[in-house]
């Protein structure tokens, strides 16, 4: 390997690269002068800046104070003790039930449909209502009033004079006990007629 002598190495230690390339120079003086320019921008708004800062507050309250209205909200009804009345009953009274005569069969009892496999006819007149076949015997008497009824066994004079043997349906005892306590008579919406009293009750429909 060729050695350079200790006198050539050492200019070339020495040789700047600015030398080499002039336009590397030129360059960084360029940019030193940008950055003069840049720091003198600074300084010279800096006193601008501190003289906008205080009018900052001012100018955010005439901003809000030209910004839109509120809509108004509806003035609520002062609350009072008082309780509002209730709305009045739209439904029509129960129509009167002037007698109980014709031919009827019993839908319901205790508010529940009968569901059986005979159903229970029920006789009527102007004071009388019994089971049919009327040789049973299954008979009460009756009495309405207004909105009132009442029921009570009839007499023996009152039922027909002849007897026949025949089974009873299963619930036609739950029907008689529904007479028997009933004190209040209306025709339902379905224009059915409601015998009722404390505990029991009994719905008859015209056949």
């Amino acid at each position: 390997m060729k050695m350079e002598p200790p006198h050539r190495i050492r200019r070339m230690r020495c040789w700047s690269s600015d030398r080499r390339w002039p336009g590397i120079r030129r360059a960084r003086e360029a940019l030193a002068s940008r950055g003069d320019d840049k720091r003198r921008r600074i300084v010279t708004m800096k006193p601008a800046t501190a003289l906008l800062r205080p009018l900052i507050p001012f100018a955010c309250a005439v901003l809000i104070a030209c910004g839109p209205t509120p809509p108004e909200t509806a003035q609520q009804p002062h609350k009072t003790g008082s309780v509002a009345p209730a709305p009045a009953d739209s439904a029509a009274p129960a129509e009167r039930v002037a007698s109980l005569a014709g031919e009827w069969r019993v839908a319901a009892i205790d508010g529940r449909p009968l569901d059986e496999a005979v159903g229970i006819a029920i006789s009527g007149d102007g004071a009388l209502v019994w089971w049919e076949p009327a040789c049973a015997g299954v008979a009460r008497r009756y009495r309405i009033e207004g909105r009132s009824v009442s029921f009570s066994p009839a007499a023996p004079d009152d039922g027909p004079k002849a007897a026949c043997s025949i089974g009873l349906p299963l619930r036609l005892d739950d029907v008689l006990r529904a007479f028997d306590e009933a004190d209040a008579i209306a025709r339902t919406p379905s224009n059915g007629i409601l015998i009722s009293g404390r505990a029991h009750n009994v719905t008859l429909f015209s056949q």
